[in-house]
């Protein structure tokens, strides 16, 4: 009977591990174009020289803010929750599409 050569223990646990993260370096993206840095968020606009219009509702109060006419965000302050935003970077909409999604202000100093 001849003997078997012996792996050491190591060498056997360490190849499917290695294996693994080569299979990852490999699946990740080298040169991936990264998403712009302003995607998601609001235009900034200096509110001091806005013309506010405020409608109150039995369960919500909404504030236009306008700019030479233009209407260029809302803020909607319900009777129960948070107040939230939404903007219209290029006036409002004069189609019947959707405007842009809310936003909440998560921080503010």
């Amino acid at each position: 009977m001849t003997p078997r050569p012996l792996v050491p223990k190591m060498i056997k646990f360490s190849l499917p591990i290695l294996s693994l993260l080569a299979l990852t370096l490999l699946a990740s993206p080298v040169g991936a174009e990264q998403p712009p840095a302003d995607q998601g968020v609001p235009p900034t606009v200096d509110d001091r020289d806005a013309e506010v219009t405020i409608i109150r509702q039995k369960e919500r109060v909404i504030e236009e803010y306008r700019i030479n006419g233009v209407l260029y965000k809302v803020k909607i302050t319900p009777v129960v929750g948070k107040p939230y935003y939404i903007f219209f970077p290029e006036g409002p909409p004069s189609d019947l599409g959707g405007p842009n999604p809310a936003y909440w202000k998560l921080f503010e100093w």
